[in-house]
């Protein structure tokens, strides 16, 4: 007893302070390490913390449920008067809940290891505890199993506790099973109505002294609810006198049957439920794939309206114009819009503004169609049947396995001493139960089978249209090119045209430059002329004639320099003002010319004085 108090104290260490017969050092030492590791994941703190205790002491019908909430309150009701010696109860269950299966278990990591070292559990009881603690994504769904350690042809020394009712004779189990349970979620889907939650069970039976003790870790009080009620004074299930070890394997066979009609009671709703989500995409099936128009045979004005342009020739399509062609043959992935084809469609503008949504489209385009979003619930819900034949077939070897075990029971010649006729029945009605839960499991196997089977052909269907608008896109696209390619052509052969036509006028143009040439080399031959003859007919030089005389030149000097005085300065004030006027001209074409360039590159600074 002083070793097993030692053991309690150091109760932190579990499962390295484990008293047992087969101490592996190394095997201990990673559970510990994983419960170091997982400890902020799957403890929650002493103010929340609570641990049921439904035990039953001396009458068969006389069960109490205690709440512990401290680790004092554990060590005070496990060891009373302060002493280790009181004797187990006849039954002991200890329920520990969560707030989900997502959240950390109600209980302190003191609390627990205390209780596992007080009751010897075995450290691969925590293999399925790890399943539970915080988590934002469902963890180790698919991970299930049955362990079981026998004791009862040699019980080592260090195991006989009898000061405790432990007789060390009899053998431990543990194992993991998974079920679907009504959920309240906002999501209207049928699926999200259902919650897959799992439970951890430990069991412990010594046959020589009828002590038996479990550990039940569920989220929610389902199972507690269900054993309390079984096992209670106002249950109408009655166990009867468990005066003998029979009775108490008896009573344990109970137990394992609740746990099993738990796991498969509510598989089949749950799979109608996933069979309602094959039926929401069924309208896909439905869906019209008609071959688009070739627009190379039919008119292309049927399919896009005329655009004007400058030639007689229709332009080719812009790039955006062919992107919202693209768009409106394949669909943008997005779940949370479902736009229809005459609406990507309606995008498409041309040069005199965007198109009018009462525009005529042809009925390829506009028939209803499906939505990414339709082929995402369908992978979504085949991840979730996929989740769900792994559970299912975890829980089918665990179910066989437990039923194994006890039928084993019956054939191990060295503990057919503990087992009777009334103990071969119910090991007999449990193997009953199982085979029942097997059976269930394995049909509802068979449905979700079938409903993989059922998932991936409509993939493969909704792959399938996709492809083919995809090609028939990709098809239209490339005859819709091959048109702007002869448009263009054409309007290659008008610009060559027009070429020549340009040819022809810069001809005519040099030919009037030539004659103006020649008029400018007339004006300038007869300039002097005029020049002399208007300067001969003012009064600045006169021919006078008198008689028979010879006509005499009359020059005046003062008519002379008012000719001058007149003249230059106009001629030097028309000169200037040209020049004005050539220089503000030249100041605005600059001004303009900058202007455009920092218009061209609005990221470099320019700067400069007009001048």
């Amino acid at each position: 007893m002083q070793r097993f108090a030692q053991s309690c104290d150091a109760s932190l260490e579990y499962p390295e302070n484990l008293l047992t017969s087969s101490f592996d050092v190394y095997k201990y030492a990673r559970y510990r390490q994983l419960l170091d590791q997982w400890q902020r994941k799957l403890f929650d703190d002493e103010k929340r913390a609570c641990a049921e205790i439904w035990e039953r002491l001396e009458q068969p019908d006389d069960y109490r449920l205690t709440a512990l909430r401290t680790i004092e309150d554990i060590k005070n009701h496990l060891n009373r008067n302060g002493s280790l010696s009181p004797q187990d109860p006849y039954c002991r269950m200890i329920f520990v809940q969560a707030q989900s299966s997502r959240d950390p278990l109600l209980i302190t990591r003191e609390m627990l290891t205390y209780l596992l070292t007080y009751h010897r559990v075995m450290p691969q009881f925590l293999d399925f505890a790890f399943s539970f603690g915080q988590q934002i994504y469902a963890q180790d769904f698919q991970y299930s199993g049955f362990r079981v350690e026998r004791l009862l042809s040699h019980p080592g020394r260090n195991l006989d506790l009898n000061m405790l009712g432990r007789s060390g004779r009899g053998f431990q189990l543990c194992y993991s099973l998974r079920s679907a349970e009504p959920a309240q979620a906002p999501d209207p889907s049928p699926v999200a109505q259902w919650s897959i939650r799992q439970a951890a069970v430990y069991h412990c039976l010594d046959l020589e002294t009828d002590r038996s003790f479990w550990i039940m870790l569920k989220a929610n009080s389902t199972v507690k609810d269900r054993i309390t009620a079984a096992t209670s004074r106002a249950s109408k299930l009655r166990l009867g006198e468990l005066d003998s070890p029979r009775d108490s394997l008896t009573e344990s066979m109970k137990i394992h049957q609740i746990m099993l009609e738990w796991t498969m009671e509510n598989w089949r709703w749950y799979v109608n439920a996933l069979e309602e989500e094959l039926q929401r995409t069924r309208r896909t099936l439905s869906v019209r794939v008609q071959k688009p128009p070739n627009p190379l045979v039919t008119n292309p004005s049927s399919i896009y309206p005329a655009t004007p342009v400058l030639s007689q020739k229709t332009p080719t399509l812009n790039s955006t114009s062919k992107k919202s062609l693209v768009s409106g043959l394949v669909r943008k992935i997005n779940p949370g819009t479902r736009e229809s084809t005459m609406q990507s469609f309606s995008s498409i503008q041309s040069p005199t503004g965007p198109r009018s949504q009462s525009s005529s489209l042809p009925e390829w385009l506009t028939q209803e169609d499906f939505s990414f979003q339709d082929l995402q619930r369908i992978q979504s819900t085949e991840d979730k049947v996929s989740e769900t034949l792994l559970i299912l077939q975890a829980n089918e070897c665990v179910v066989s396995e437990l039923q194994h075990f006890y039928e084993s029971l019956l054939k191990d010649s060295d503990e057919s001493e503990f087992i009777g006729n009334r103990c071969a029945a119910a090991i007999q009605q449990l193997s009953q139960v199982a085979n029942d839960a097997a059976n269930e499991l394995r049909m509802q196997q068979t449905r979700v089978n079938t409903l993989l089977r059922l998932f991936s052909a409509r993939k493969s269907h909704m792959y399938g249209m996709l492809d083919y608008r995809n090609m028939e896109a990709s098809k239209l696209l490339a005859m819709k090119a091959q048109i702007s390619t002869e448009k263009m052509e054409g309007m290659t052969e008008d610009m060559h045209k027009m070429t020549k036509d340009m040819h022809i006028i810069a001809g005519k143009t040099e030919r009037e430059t030539v004659s103006m040439r020649i008029v400018t080399l007339v004006t300038l031959l007869f300039l002097p002329a005029t020049f002399t003859t208007t300067l001969m007919s003012t009064d600045i030089l006169q021919l006078t004639s008198s008689g028979s005389d010879s006509p005499r030149e009359a020059f005046s000097l003062v008519a002379f320099e008012r000719f001058l005085a007149i003249t230059l300065p106009l001629t030097a004030g028309t000169f200037a003002l040209w020049y004005a006027v050539y220089r503000w001209v030249t100041w605005k074409e600059t001004i303009k010319r900058k202007m455009r360039e920092a218009s061209m590159h609005p990221h470099e600074k320019d700067s400069f004085s007009p001048c």
